[in-house]
């Protein structure tokens, strides 16, 4: 600590400054790429007495400057140590930064605070093949409404002479439960439905899907026999009728589909 006591005598004695040095400013020390170095506080006096009262100042400063105006070799050593630092990172609130807020917060935003946009409709009736019987049921309720449509392949469905007045008077078609899969996978909102009877060989349609696909929509209809249900929205007595057709169940190709919608459409 000798050295310390010594240094303003150093400064004094120097050929750049030939009086003690003040008590100083105290702004250098203040500097954030100053605060940790291992200086003492007389070479920051002797800096502010030179006039250098920032980082900037003091960089400016040759080492042949500073050996003349008498810091010891361990503290230029330092302080290039120091200056030859990056800069730390300062945040709004520190002592040493102003009081004007940033115009903008410096913090990311999280993924998740984010607003997340709306499901697409065909991502809302997704959510109705997934998940358990009773989310399918609300999900049925709530999937979107939409005319059907020539570009989308047709389903069709299966009746006897039997089952037709349940699928006319429930507005609800079933089949068996091993082709719930397929009709998750093949129907959408805009699906052509089809009602073929193979009883009296005659094909109706189309039809609208009201709802998803699901497991037991209503336990009641064919007593429980034909599970994987699907509502639609037409009054089967007012949609049209072809006859002499021959169909089975399940997904009906794109080209299937628009050949039998415009024999529909003609009535023949």
């Amino acid at each position: 600590m000798a050295a310390l006591s010594r240094f303003p005598a150093m400064v004094a004695n120097s050929r750049e400054v030939a009086w003690a040095p003040p008590a100083g400013t105290g702004k250098l020390q203040g500097q954030a790429q100053l605060r940790d170095a291992a200086l003492a506080p007389a070479v920051l006096q002797v800096l502010e007495a030179r006039g250098c009262n920032d980082v900037a100042a003091v960089k400016r400063l040759s080492s042949a400057t500073l050996e003349q105006m008498g810091v010891p070799p361990r503290y230029r050593d330092a302080l290039a140590a120091a200056l030859s630092a990056p800069a730390p990172s300062t945040k709004w609130g520190d002592d040493d930064s102003d009081d004007t807020p940033p115009t903008q917060s410096r913090r990311r935003a999280r993924v998740d605070d984010e607003p997340k946009p709306a499901p697409a409709p065909q991502q809302q009736w997704a959510t109705a093949t997934g998940g358990n019987r009773a989310q399918r049921r609300a999900a049925a309720a709530a999937a979107p409404k939409k005319a059907t449509s020539n570009n989308s392949p047709g389903f069709v469905f299966l009746c006897n002479r039997l089952s037709r007045g349940e699928v006319r008077d429930r507005k609800l078609f079933g089949l068996g439960k091993g082709q719930l899969r397929d009709m998750e996978k093949h129907i959408t909102s805009s699906t052509p439905l089809f009602l073929y009877d193979f009883d009296a060989k005659t094909l109706t349609g189309p039809c609208t899907p009201d709802g998803a696909p699901a497991l037991d929509i209503d336990r009641d209809a064919w007593r429980g026999r034909f599970p994987a249900q699907l509502r639609f929205r037409e009054e089967l007595d007012k949609v049209t009728t072809l006859r002499n057709t021959k169909y089975k169940s399940g997904p009906l190709p794109l080209s299937d589909t628009r050949t039998l919608l415009q024999r529909l459409a003609a009535g023949k």
